[in-house]
């Protein structure tokens, strides 16, 4: 059996290469760091010109663009994205895209109550391609939303026993927090991950996501919707009941547990 590799560094790769390992990199939820001479578009819309910068995506897509300068402060800062994927080609692209709430009154007022952003980050020159795999046992820290589909993807009984994630979640929009299964009764069941106390807007944005789905099945075939986090408030209790949806919660400690034996055990298989 071969052995965790904590690290994985390719050096001046071929857009081929950086492609395969940032896939690789992205899928098993590793911390990576791309260093190269890149331009950024955001929106489709030109921000920065082509410069030498490191490009950090974390484990929960959180991402950072820094230079190479006494400036600590980062270029680009976004907290965790809805997806990160790369564009393989002749030269390489990094795409991250997340939905933000929308803060225009006018698009509000026709019900376009979100906005979806991006930022591309094409890359001229390609120095250097970090993948880390790291287990750290000496503190608990409280795992992101990517961690938590990651437990449950290894362990779906956190949901509810005779729970079953489905393969792909391709009807709804590319999320790492949204999870389709279906339930011991053979239900559609779309449950949203969220490792902060579940408020209104997960409520909403569970509804919406449902929607999505229905939009997509037979007529009279039933979808559910579950809302799983380590607490919620009452108010969000009340209005999930109102739509029929349940709450789960789930146990931080637990999901730690899972991620720590998936790393140290697991990760010595795909390392």
């Amino acid at each position: 059996m071969p052995s965790r590799k904590p690290v994985e560094l390719l050096y001046e790769p071929d857009p081929s290469k950086a492609c395969e390992e940032i896939k690789k990199s992205l899928l098993y939820r590793r911390s990576l760091v791309v260093i190269g001479s890149f331009s950024i578009r955001r929106d489709g819309q030109p921000y920065l010109p082509n410069g030498e910068r490191m490009l950090l995506v974390k484990s929960d897509w959180s991402l950072m663009v820094h230079r190479d300068s006494f400036s600590t402060e980062a270029v680009v800062s976004w907290e965790a994205c809805d997806s990160v994927k790369p564009l393989c080609g002749e030269k390489l692209s990094i795409v991250a895209e997340k939905e933000e709430v929308n803060e225009s009154e006018a698009e509000a007022s026709r019900g376009i109550l979100e906005r979806l952003h991006s930022l591309e980050f094409d890359f001229d020159r390609i120095y250097a391609v970090i993948s880390t795999n790291l287990v750290d046992g000496t503190m608990l820290l409280e795992p992101g939303d990517g961690e938590l589909l990651t437990a449950v993807l290894l362990k779906p009984e956190l949901i509810e026993m005779g729970f079953k994630p489905l393969p792909s979640n391709d009807e709804l929009k590319s999320g790492f927090v949204d999870l389709i299964g279906v339930d011991s009764k053979g239900l559609k069941t779309v449950v949203l991950l969220t490792k902060k106390q579940a408020n209104g807007r997960n409520v909403a944005e569970l509804s919406r996501y449902i929607a999505s789905v229905r939009r997509h099945v037979s007529d009279g075939e039933g979808v559910r919707g579950i809302l799983a986090a380590p607490s919620i408030t009452g108010a969000a209790l009340a209005k999930l009941r109102e739509y029929n949806f349940d709450y789960k919660r789930i146990d931080l400690e637990e999901v730690n547990e899972i991620l720590s034996y998936y790393r140290s055990e697991i990760g010595e298989k795909i390392g």
